[in-house]
């Protein structure tokens, strides 16, 4: 008799490596301001974090050593997104991805000297 396949062991591997990647992705948009408004940046920092190795690419690839660029790419935008957090610092950024306007008040309302009003947002947007 077959036994069944008991899928758990692959739904906990699974969530626990994109629970590392989004702390990783995370520990990036905060230490690496720019990596907020650059997704290649991000990928390229968060591949840093991991010990990217050029020489042994194909093989780090293959073994699924490194992030997906869009594993990186989801996990930013739901950190942006959803969460509200360490959101682009360029006004361009802003608006190309649409982050809601009370989420950027709430945000920038204690750094003033990156975004010093919605009005420049708007200025923009016209």
């Amino acid at each position: 008799m077959v036994k069944p396949y008991n899928n758990t062991r692959a739904i906990e591997n699974a969530t626990k490596l994109h629970t590392d990647a989004k702390t990783l992705i995370f520990e990036c948009l905060n230490e690496y301001e720019e990596t907020r408004n650059n997704d290649t940046l991000l990928c390229f920092k968060v591949w840093e974090k991991q010990g990217l190795d050029l020489e042994k690419l194909e093989e780090q690839i293959e073994k699924s050593i490194i992030y997906n660029p869009e594993t990186i790419i989801r996990h930013r935008a739901f950190i942006q997104n959803v969460e509200y957090k360490y959101l682009p610092t360029r006004i361009s950024v802003l608006i190309k991805r649409k982050i809601k306007e009370a989420a950027i008040r709430k945000y920038y309302a204690t750094t003033p000297d990156i975004i010093t009003s919605w009005e420049q947002v708007r200025y923009c947007i016209k």
